[in-house]
């Protein structure tokens, strides 16, 4: 788990700066809003990708075919700024890439489905893939993955509908 929060020489530097301004903090109220504003800031963008990471598993009743077009019809849906394009290779049986993120840091979520004994379908949603935005050149945890938040949105959606 340490490994995971501090895997780069990079890291670790930026670990001994909120550290340094953390205690720094108590003396100084300049500091002290740096400090907390990156206490604040660092999980309302880490959490959600963390969280769109592990995706969800659902049981669903709907076919394999009826599974796709619903995935097709959520990913399909063009926001501003959240225009999701199919790609060939990955790691799921459907997968779609971010377009239009932050350069070159678009997440890719996957959808994969079986058959399970009882008759339904096990659909696993997820974010398989993402650049980070941190200092150790995108390797490493989603920790400060742009478009976690939109993947998150994506992950939810489909398995609300495929339910």
């Amino acid at each position: 788990m340490v490994r995971l929060q501090i895997g780069s020489f990079g890291k670790i530097l930026i670990w001994l700066f909120v550290l340094g301004t953390a205690v720094a903090g108590f003396s100084e109220p300049f500091w002290f809003a740096v400090s907390a504003l990156f206490f604040i800031l660092g999980p309302c963008i880490a959490i959600p990708a963390m969280i769109a990471v592990h995706g969800k598993t659902v049981l669903s009743s709907q076919t394999p075919a009826e599974i796709r077009e619903t995935v097709d019809s959520v990913f399909g849906k063009n926001k501003t700024g959240r225009k999701w394009i199919a790609q060939k290779d990955g790691l799921g049986a459907l997968n779609y890439e971010l377009i239009s993120a932050k350069g070159g840091c678009e997440p890719t979520v996957s959808v994969d489905f079986e058959n399970s004994s009882s008759g339904l379908v096990i659909v696993h949603v997820w974010m398989s893939e993402w650049t980070s935005g941190g200092l150790n050149g995108g390797k490493g945890t989603p920790f400060w993955t742009w478009g976690g938040a939109r993947a998150l949105s994506q992950v939810n959606a489909v398995a609300r509908l495929v339910e």
